[in-house]
């Protein structure tokens, strides 16, 4: 779209019946916390894009997500001579016999907000082909699915979705697990206790010997597994049992908080069969280096 003025859909809005638990499974899913929380309305920003969650769809009854179209130049668009341009601006336009901008009867969630994240006024705009054109795009997707593979999307799997689950309570518990880091610890060590004998033992070793390495960093459950963050809450390492995703060994990993860089390529996690003395001092070492 090399010269264009359309910048492509980049505010998605989305009907919810549970503002609250559809707030936490985002939240997890787009790995950062909403810029705006409230009854009416959740917004996140999220790589250029705005996703809103709009609880009972709003008082325009929204069933379906809607996307809306930014572009930079509407008077260039609405004045192509090749193709018609409708222009809907929402129930504040001069078609509906009310004065133009105005947003005393707009729904909360389509008016404009202050520079605290929340979405602006919404302007959609459609683009409407001539019959043939229309024709021939309608032919062109058909035959576009046709030619697509037969393996149907099947959704996420149920470990996924438990590992989904399991990250929304823990967002929900986050605040008091940084107020209490024995909370924290209590839950890696009743997690620790479910997992089968030789995830157990390693597991327990694991979490001995990165307390004795980084005192520092606080245990917490992170996806039902153990996990070890820094001051600044954020993941630093972490131990995933092969037994629970039936993998043929355990992983100990780092996330990107761990300062491990070492020239332009590092290993960032590791295949764990037994932990024997000498995997504890490799272990020791890597997590000294990681919270320099």
């Amino acid at each position: 779209m090399t010269g264009s003025s359309t910048q492509g859909a980049k505010t998605l809005l989305h009907p919810v019946s549970d503002v609250e638990k559809a707030k936490a499974v985002y939240t997890a899913l787009l790995g950062v916390a909403p810029q705006v929380a409230d009854a009416s309305y959740v917004g996140f920003e999220a790589e250029g894009q705005h996703i809103g969650l709009v609880p009972g769809g709003g008082p325009q009854g929204m069933t379906s997500p809607v996307a809306y179209w930014h572009v930079s130049d509407i008077g260039g668009k609405a004045g192509r001579g090749d193709r018609r341009w409708r222009h809907h601006e929402g129930p504040g336009s001069r078609r509906r016999g009310r004065s133009p901008g105005g947003n005393r009867h707009r729904p909360r969630w389509e008016r404009p907000r202050a520079a605290s994240g929340r979405i602006g006024t919404n302007i959609r705009h459609e683009e409407v082909l001539p019959m043939a054109e229309r024709k021939a795009a309608t032919k062109s997707k058909k035959t576009s699915a046709k030619r697509t593979t037969g393996t149907a999307y099947k959704g996420f799997s149920a470990e996924e979705r438990a590992a989904m689950k399991e990250r929304a309570r823990e967002l929900k518990a986050e605040e008091r697990w940084k107020k209490d880091r024995a909370a924290g610890e209590k839950a890696v060590l009743d997690k620790i206790a479910t997992m089968p004998g030789p995830d157990r033992t390693m597991a327990k070793r694991l979490h001995a010997v990165i307390k004795a390495a980084a005192p520092d960093l606080s245990p917490k459950t992170w996806y039902g597994m153990p996990a070890y963050v820094n001051q600044d809450g954020k993941v630093v390492c972490f131990f995933q049992s092969g037994d629970q995703y039936k993998s043929r060994y355990s992983t100990f990993g780092f996330q990107d908080a761990a300062n491990l860089d070492e020239g332009k390529m590092w290993p960032t996690s590791f295949a764990l069969e037994e932990l024997t003395p000498a995997e504890e001092k490799k272990i020791a070492a890597l997590v000294k280096k990681a919270v320099r």
